[in-house]
């Protein structure tokens, strides 16, 4: 299997630099896993503002959607740190 990047920007390491590709590939999936449930929680969170007036429910959405970058660069390191040779 091929690894993959973080983001399409980045271009993946090689197969022959990771000490464990499937793992590699696994820890990034549930990173996005969990990415796409933040923001989940984030849309129902912003649900009650709806009867409050339409622009505030835009706020939690935005937070999850911002908020957890910085811990997703955080984890991507750490998984380089981890399984890089």
């Amino acid at each position: 299997k091929k690894p993959v990047g973080f983001y399409s920007g980045e271009k993946p390491p090689k197969a022959s630099e990771l000490s464990d590709v499937d793992m590699w590939n696994k820890e990034h999936g549930k990173m996005w896993i969990s990415y796409g449930i933040v923001i989940i929680i984030s849309y129902i969170l912003g649900i009650p503002f709806l009867i409050i007036d339409s622009v505030w429910c835009v706020l939690p959405m935005c937070g999850g959607v911002i908020l957890p970058l910085p811990v997703m660069i955080w984890y991507h390191n750490k998984l380089i740190r981890e399984y890089k040779r």
